[in-house]
């Protein structure tokens, strides 16, 4: 009965995607093809810290502060703070109901995020519904102006299984105007920040006993210490030994990048103290954290000569 049911699945599904363009597919056949990955695919949850209360790993060159207790939110942020920082949503005005990701603003019109927030979007365009990126926006129930998505550019080399190379470019409809301050790209490698403290934005959840008991929507701040290579030792990340990747600890010991931080930036600086893009929130996060646990983050750095070519290569026509 099983098989006869698949075989019936799979003939309708056939006929909705003979019925529809060739480089799209319907959302019917975009929720079946998630559910088929996520019943067939290992977990994509890398191994943690964390989830191992006895770990020998020796604290960063920072130790974590009690800050905010559990059921207490962190530092909320203002946005004329962080103007470059946008949430990619479904619904302009459902905003909070339906954000997705949150993204950085690197060029006048062109956002940068994580290729699995926008992944389902490339694989339907331009059918179904239609993204929005959001800029000057506080809090995602009192949404700022909203600006159509009208090209989607997935790094070649993603693999949503692993989410290595997990980024993606969004060319933004302004009307020939800025979308905000674009937050520089110019900056030391990763490596070469060892030890030092990264900022985390974003309208994510920091703790599962905080979410449980209230909707995560205004704009905060999580502070990081950038760790060294003992993030791929084999109790944490090993499987991202030799990938762009880098982990950074959270400072606060109740608090860290739980959910819906996904595409969001981290932000580092310079010797003379100017902020750039250091790195972007991608893999799952441990959480709630432990006080020698460390996440592992994409390494944006590795990636910019990439990121410069698609902006100056990408036609003006809208496709």
């Amino acid at each position: 009965m099983r098989r006869a049911a698949a075989v019936c699945l799979s003939a309708a599904l056939l006929a909705v995607a003979l019925a529809l363009p060739a480089h799209a597919i319907s959302r019917l056949e975009d929720t079946i093809l998630d559910v088929t990955q996520t019943f067939r695919s290992p977990s994509t949850v890398l191994p943690n810290n964390a989830f191992r209360p006895n770990s020998t790993v020796e604290p960063g060159p920072q130790a974590p502060d009690a800050g905010a207790g559990a059921d207490e939110r962190p530092e909320l942020v203002p946005i004329r703070g962080f103007p470059w920082i946008v949430a990619l949503v479904d619904d302009k005005d459902r905003a909070q109901r339906s954000f997705v990701c949150a993204g950085t603003v690197i060029a006048p019109d062109w956002v940068l995020t994580a290729a699995h927030c926008t992944f389902s979007w490339a694989r339907r365009w331009p059918l179904d519904l239609r993204p929005y990126v959001l800029t000057a926006t506080e809090t995602l129930s009192k949404p700022g102006p909203s600006h159509p998505i009208k090209r989607i550019v997935v790094h070649p080399e993603y693999d949503p299984a692993t989410r290595r190379n997990d980024l993606a470019l969004l060319q933004v409809e302004t009307g020939g105007k800025r979308l905000a301050l674009p937050l520089s790209l110019d900056g030391p490698p990763v490596t070469e920040q060892v030890g030092d403290i990264a900022n985390i934005i974003g309208w994510g959840v920091t703790n599962r006993s905080l979410d449980a008991r209230t909707k995560s929507e205004t704009l905060q701040l999580l502070q990081a210490v950038v760790r060294d290579d003992i993030c791929f030792s084999n109790l944490t990340y090993p499987q991202l030994r030799g990938s762009a990747a880098f982990c950074a600890s959270s400072l606060l010991r109740y608090h860290d990048t739980c959910s819906r931080f996904g595409g969001g930036p981290i932000v580092m600086r310079n010797a003379d103290g100017t902020q750039y893009l250091g790195g972007i929130v991608s893999w799952p996060a441990s959480c709630p954290p432990d006080v020698d646990k460390m996440n592992a983050y994409l390494d944006v750095q590795k990636f910019v000569p990439w990121i410069r070519s698609v902006i100056k290569t990408a036609p003006e026509r809208k496709p």
